[in-house]
C-alpha cells in the first residue's frame, strides 16, 4: 500500500465519505440484473475494482462491487445520507454503484482505492458492456509511488506551511463540517482550469494564494492504464493580479519542469504511523487550519477534462449529464471538482462550514459561473443548442 493510499484510508473516518462519486444522470435506468452482470464483467476486466484492505496490504476479494438502492424514497440532493456513507469499513467493499430512479447511477469509490480518472475507466467499461461491446480493461499494476521512485530525478517538493487564505474570506466561526454546492455552466468552457485558477487568486484579495491541481500521470504515460491512484499534486503559487493567460503559462511551465513528479519528504514517514493515529493527527491538523483560517492551499482544483455523453449511454438512454459530486478535502480552504461534457461544465464545491455556510459558498459559485460563462479574451464559449 502506497503512502497516499494509507493516508486516505486513515482520513476516511474523519472526512467521510472521502469518496470519489461520479453521477451519470440517466432518465431511464437499465434493468438491475443486466447492470449487475455488467458490473461483474467490468470488475473482471478491471481487477482493481475488487480490492479490499487486509492490514497494510490490498488483496483481491474476487467480488464485484455492489449495486444498491439509496435506501429511502427521498429525492436526490447533495445532503442525502446515501452520499455520505463511508466505504471500506472492516473489509467491506470500497466501491459501489447506487441505483437511483429519478437521479441515475452514482459510482462511489474510496479515494484510497482509485482516483477520479480511475473510476472513470471502470464506469466507461460498465457502459461498454451494457451496449454489447467488450470492456477496454486495465492491466497495469504500477503504483504512483513506484512510478515516482523510478523518476526521483524530478526532486523533492518543498515543505509547505499552512499559511494560505481562503478565497471565500475569513472564517465566521470554527465549524469543521463541510458544506457543498453544485452548478452547471452551459456550453464548452475553454481553458477552464486556468480561468478558475485566476478567479481563485482574485478572490484571495491580495493574500497568498497557493493552489493544488492533481495531474493524471496516465496523460503523461499511456502505459499507465490502471484504475489506481495515479494523480500527483502540482502546486501553483499565484499573485492576486494573475489573469488566466498568466495562470495558463504558469501551469504549462510547471508541467514542463515535471513538478508533478516531485515526491514528498513525508512519503517515507506516513506508512510508519498506525492508521488510527495518522487519522487523528490529520483531523486535528485540519481543525487547527479551519480555526486559524490558514490552510496548506487556498483551493484544490480537480478538472477531469472532457467526456462524451455517448460513452455513458445505454441502448435505451443517453445521459443528460455526467458530473463529479463534491469531495471533502482536508488541508484546503476549497475543493473544486469539475468535468466537461457535451452540454456544459459541471462544477462541484466543498469547503469547511466556517467560511462557506450562510449562503457564502453558493454566492461564490454563482460568481465563478458568471466568470466562466463569459468568453475568455480572444476565445469563445461555444454553446450547444
Amino acid at each position: 500500500m502506497t503512502p497516499y493510499e494509507w493516508l486516505y484510508l486513515a482520513a476516511s473516518p474523519h472526512f467521510a465519505p472521502f469518496a470519489i462519486q461520479l453521477r451519470v444522470a440517466l432518465a431511464r435506468l437499465p434493468e438491475r440484473a443486466l447492470l449487475e452482470a455488467a458490473i461483474q464483467q467490468a470488475a473482471s476486466a478491471n481487477p482493481g475494482a475488487r480490492l479490499r484492505v487486509r492490514g497494510r496490504r490490498w488483496h483481491d476479494s474476487g467480488l464485484a462491487p455492489q449495486l444498491r438502492l439509496p435506501g429511502d424514497a427521498l429525492p436526490f440532493t447533495l445532503a442525502h445520507p446515501a452520499l455520505h456513507q463511508q466505504l471500506g469499513i472492516q473489509d467491506t467493499p470500497l466501491l459501489e454503484v447506487l441505483y437511483w430512479p429519478g437521479c441515475g447511477l452514482i459510482f462511489r469509490c474510496s479515494h484510497a482505492l482509485m482516483d477520479a480518472a480511475g473510476l472513470l475507466l471502470f464506469a466507461k467499461d460498465v457502459f461498454r458492456i451494457l451496449r454489447g461491446t467488450s470492456p477496454a480493461g486495465t492491466a497495469c499494476m504500477v503504483s504512483d509511488h513506484d512510478y515516482l521512485k523510478a523518476r526521483a530525478h524530478a526532486g523533492r517538493r518543498p515543505f509547505l506551511k499552512a499559511d494560505q487564505t481562503s478565497p471565500l474570506g475569513p472564517p465566521a466561526h470554527a465549524g469543521r463540517h463541510f458544506v457543498h454546492a453544485h452548478a452547471t455552466v452551459p456550453g464548452q468552457v475553454v481553458t477552464a482550469s486556468a480561468r478558475m485558477a485566476a478567479f481563485m487568486a482574485s478572490m484571495c484579495a491580495g493574500q497568498p494564494c497557493r493552489l493544488m491541481m492533481p495531474v493524471d500521470l496516465r496523460r503523461k504515460d499511456a502505459t499507465l492504464r490502471s484504475t489506481a491512484n495515479l494523480s500527483n499534486p502540482l502546486f501553483l503559487s499565484l499573485q492576486t493580479a494573475s489573469d488566466w493567460n498568466t495562470c495558463y503559462r504558469d501551469i504549462i511551465t510547471a508541467l514542463r519542469r515535471h513538478d508533478e513528479l516531485r515526491y514528498s519528504a513525508l512519503d517515507g514517514f506516513i506508512p510508519m504511523l498506525p492508521r488510527a493515529l495518522l487519522g487523528r493527527t490529520f483531523d486535528r491538523y485540519h481543525a487547527r487550519q479551519v480555526r486559524r483560517g490558514a490552510y496548506l492551499t487556498s483551493a484544490t482544483l480537480s478538472h477531469l477534462g472532457s467526456v462524451a455523453l455517448s460513452d455513458f449511454a445505454t441502448p435505451q438512454c443517453t445521459p443528460d449529464a455526467v458530473s463529479l459530486l463534491p469531495f471533502n478535502t482536508p488541508g484546503t480552504a476549497l475543493s473544486v471538482e469539475s468535468i466537461q461534457h457535451d452540454h456544459g461544465l459541471e462544477i462541484s464545491l466543498s469547503c469547511p462550514a466556517a467560511s462557506g455556510d450562510g449562503g457564502r459558498l453558493e454566492a461564490f459559485l454563482r460568481r465563478l459561473c458568471d466568470v466562466l460563462a463569459r468568453p475568455a479574451s480572444g476565445q469563445a464559449v461555444r454553446t450547444v443548442p
